[in-house]
């Protein structure tokens, strides 16, 4: 088959959650050092697969409420990665009950103030250039 020798990178089980200063350490100080961009903009990565959670979407938030999980598609479809969402997920499993934006999505606690995952996430996404038509 097609995916005989294909290995997967399934990025909840692939960083030890740790403390905060142990994740750090992990993740790196830019977000090109981190385990989920250099994965998918390997050589050896040759599509995404998306499996959203089914309790996100029975929360009403969506796969895309997650700040990493946005910034993970970003980097596959600017790689221009295939990306594959199995049939069975809605647009509510990706997006939630509302319709969701990358603006408003959250990386931890959201009572709490913004973490630095989230900091760095969208410190790297506005320091991008702006796209032009």
């Amino acid at each position: 088959s097609t995916y005989d020798h294909e290995v997967a990178f399934i990025c909840f089980l692939s960083n030890y959650q740790g403390t905060e200063e142990e994740i750090d350490q992990q993740l790196g100080k830019r977000l090109a050092e981190s385990p989920f961009t250099q994965v998918i903009q390997s050589r050896s990565c040759s599509r995404m697969l998306v499996i959203p959670n089914e309790t996100l979407r029975l929360n009403g938030e969506g796969l895309y409420s997650r700040l990493w999980c946005d910034w993970e598609i970003k980097v596959a479809a600017d790689a221009g990665l295939p990306i594959h969402i199995p049939r069975r997920n809605t647009m509510e499993h990706l997006l939630g009950k509302h319709g969701g934006s990358s603006r408003h999505a959250r990386c931890g606690d959201r009572s709490l103030p913004p973490n630095r995952d989230e900091i760095l996430i969208r410190f790297a996404v506005e320091s991008m250039p702006a796209e032009t038509d």
